[in-house]
């Protein structure tokens, strides 16, 4: 739900979807007033969900290691494109909505 409901909110703001484009509008609602990543959130619990369903519990230990590397590499990446691009208003942005929850 996350991230499909975020990919048709990208698209009917026409902005870009693809972290290493040039975004064109800064999105502030839906489920990005309460977190700044609910793509990657909604990555991660569709992986908790399907290990669930699996009975496949060592994916659930390693998952903090995917996690990790999104929050250290990815995000601070995303972060500094849209800084760029938006200035003080992503500014107000990030000291209003968490990385996460």
């Amino acid at each position: 739900m996350f991230v499909l409901s975020n990919v048709v909110r990208f698209a009917i703001v026409r902005t870009t979807i693809i972290p290493h484009r040039r975004s064109s509008k800064l999105l502030v609602t839906g489920f990005y007033r309460i977190t700044r990543n609910p793509m990657y959130l909604g990555m991660s619990l569709i992986f908790v969900g399907v290990a669930a369903l699996k009975g496949a519990f060592l994916p659930l230990l390693l998952l903090p290691i995917p996690v990790l590397i999104m929050d250290r590499v990815f995000i601070p990446f995303e972060e500094g494109h849209l800084r760029e691009a938006f200035g003080k208003q992503f500014d107000d942005y990030t000291r209003r909505v968490r990385r996460w929850i």
